[in-house]
């Protein structure tokens, strides 16, 4: 269970309570702040949507390829240009879509 606590000087904290129930049925409650964790996730989470954005919205087309040359993401110039959906070409060889042929 995780909440939001006010300590004594005013500053609020989110800590995260864990129960654990010992042998002799007896509970431990555990507490850990993760009030650090928490900012640092929304910090990364707020880099991760404005670099998707600036991707998104590039006014040159961009795709990603893993290791054996399929797409895994392309930018919406790029789907303009070429005029597919992502669905049509996500998880497809980028060879067909064009003059490029795979290594051999």
């Amino acid at each position: 269970m995780t909440f939001t606590v006010t300590c004594k000087d005013g500053t609020e904290k989110i800590i995260n309570f864990i129960l654990v129930q010992l042998e002799r049925s007896e509970n431990l409650i555990a507490c850990e702040d993760i009030t650090e964790r928490r900012q640092v996730e929304e910090k990364l989470r707020k880099s991760e949507e404005k670099f998707q954005k600036l991707f998104d919205e590039a006014p040159v087309g961009y795709m990603e390829l893993n290791a054996q040359g399929c797409i895994t993401q392309v930018n919406r110039t790029e789907l303009t240009m070429l005029g597919y959906t992502a669905e049509e070409m996500l998880e497809q060889p980028i060879w067909k879509f064009g003059p490029w042929r795979p290594c051999v």
